[in-house]
């Protein structure tokens, strides 16, 4: 998000925002809900704010499922301390419009400097932050290159990165500068710091365990964003993990830990690589600048079985109907772009790395660069080829075989859709993978389009209008609280969002006091003790 963008919804809102807070602070009186069937009356927000600005409803229900949010929250930011050589913390009030907005403000609060006159600054004031992004528990951070002149970088990147995570929902922080990754010394001859994780606050200590890294040149561990497929196929889902760097052969170490596939295959992630494919070499090229800042990849003959094995299954001599035809063209295609996309994704933030050139083995043995299926190989490959491919996870519920409980299975969208609530109910629709024993929550004769979906007015209820078709008389009790609390717990698990807290159901555009023998009138909020994870 761009920093002038949050400076204008700050500004715009500050009047209101500060009104509001006054009241919200003026309210008595937290209940906490009951277990079982549960209806809003007030959360205990643990001294957290959140307060929702929107357009109309009816604007809401086609257009963002995320309403303009004034969050009002405590930050620790951190500062260096000389005397004593460790990073100690100031806490500041940040009010923000959303999450991006407010790391932002974070990032700005650390960039503007201590209060206190016994701490120093870590970061140089003409740093901008040029973009922020947080998806699942990563952000990824880019900023001027002014931040290359802070005093002592490795104390500039610790205060940043334990700064962020010291928020919640923070665990991973990755550090750009100027599009291009944060190195150990700043340049593009050193090593890659991968993904970052909060560190000891003791400076001494730091530089002690800094020290002992260097002096094992031959192996290095670093934590790694490594990307995997959904399991459709559709986008690639990111999992941390830590991979170990031999001689510096950094590129090897990353496609070597992409062929073991997912660690967590339970939370939706699924292997890219095809079965018993191996790297069998790594090298660099010059570009066209006659620089090397290629890298290419030399795999088995296995990364191309997948679609060698369509070309030989089918019978011979029979004619195939013109659909299978293209639904098979379709599916390759597909199979081909997750493929090829994860490797060079999964490369992207190498500094020294400009594009990836893709070799496999054929059948007798020699390298090639055909296609895979119809993807040029015999140039290399950036994320520009593959637009669009990068996705975020969301978890949704089903019904476990028996009805008694909801099971999590998790789902993948487009980094670029803002319609979560509407994905999250169409993938309920759509109902759940055929390899599990769940049960669909949602009535086969329903439809995607039929379930309407919109923030409300007030600005943090999810409203769901029911169609009249939906029967709760006919679905007996238990059918009737499993599409419920599927619906709700789904709509508020905070995977997938931190602003939804409550759900308000409709029928046929009308509010109704009943649904089945269920009380209907009322918002629900989620309802764990429902949950089988």
């Amino acid at each position: 998000m761009e920093q002038g963008g949050n400076i204008l919804k700050r500004t715009a809102y500050n009047f209101i925002v500060t009104l509001l807070v006054l009241l919200v602070a003026g309210c008595g009186g937290i209940n906490k809900p009951p277990e079982g069937l549960i209806k809003k009356d007030v959360i205990d927000d643990l001294g957290k704010t959140e307060i929702f600005d929107s357009d109309s409803a009816e604007d809401n229900k086609v257009g963002d499922d995320h309403a303009i949010s004034i969050i009002q929250q405590n930050a620790s930011l951190y500062f260096w301390d000389k005397e004593n050589n460790k990073l100690v913390s100031e806490s500041r009030k940040i009010l923000a419009t959303d999450m991006d907005s407010f790391i932002v403000e974070v990032v700005e609060g650390l960039i503007k400097g201590p209060i206190s006159k016994e701490l120093q600054p870590v970061i140089p004031s003409k740093t901008k932050v040029l973009e922020i992004q947080q998806i699942d528990n990563i952000v990824n951070i880019n900023l001027s290159e002014d931040f290359l002149e802070s005093e002592d970088l490795l104390v500039a990147r610790t205060a940043l990165v334990n700064t962020l995570t010291e928020q919640e929902k923070i665990k991973y922080v990755k550090i750009n500068i100027n599009g291009r990754e944060l190195t150990r010394d700043g340049t593009d001859e050193t090593q890659s710091l991968g993904v970052l994780v909060r560190a000891t606050n003791n400076l001494n200590e730091l530089i002690a365990t800094q020290g002992n890294d260097s002096a094992q040149d031959n192996i290095k561990e670093i934590n790694w964003e490594l990307f995997f497929r959904d399991f459709r196929g559709q986008y690639l889902l990111s999992e941390i993990r830590p991979i170990r760097v031999k001689n510096g052969g950094i590129a090897r170490a990353i496609i070597e830990e992409l062929i073991k596939g997912p660690i967590s295959v339970s939370e939706g992630l699924y292997p890219v690589l095809p079965q018993g494919t191996q790297l069998l070499d790594v090298k660099l090229m010059d570009d066209d600048n006659g620089e090397p800042g290629i890298v290419a990849l030399y795999f088995s003959k296995e990364l191309k079985a997948p679609f060698t094995e369509e070309g030989t299954s089918r019978s011979k001599g029979k004619k195939e109907d013109p659909q299978e035809i293209q639904t098979k063209a379709e599916l390759n295609r597909n199979r081909e772009s997750i493929i090829l996309s994860s490797i060079v994704y999964n490369l992207q933030d190498l500094n020294n790395i400009d594009g990836v050139k893709i070799f496999y083995e054929n059948r007798y043995g020699d390298y090639v660069d055909t296609p895979l299926y119809e993807v040029d190989l015999t140039k290399p490959l950036t994320t520009k080829d593959f637009s669009n491919k990068l996705g975020r996870k969301i978890k949704i519920y089903f019904a476990n075989a028996d009805s008694t409980f909801l099971i999590p299975e998790y789902r993948a969208m487009s980094r670029q859709n803002v319609q979560i609530a509407k994905t999250i109910i169409d993938e309920l629709i759509l109902g759940p993978r055929e390899d599990t024993d769940h049960v669909a929550v949602i009535p086969p004769e329903i439809s995607k389009g039929d379930i309407k979906v919109w923030m409300d007015s007030n600005n943090r209820t999810i409203m769901v209008d029911l169609p009249d078709s939906l029967d709760g008389n006919k679905m007996g009790s238990t059918g009737a609280l499993m599409t419920l609390y599927a619906m709700v717990n789904s709509l508020t698990d905070p995977v997938n969002t931190s602003n939804i807290k409550e759900v308000q159901f409709l029928v046929g555009g009308k509010i109704v006091k009943s649904f089945g023998n269920l009380e209907f009138s009322e918002p629900f909020i989620r309802n764990p003790a429902i949950i089988q994870e």
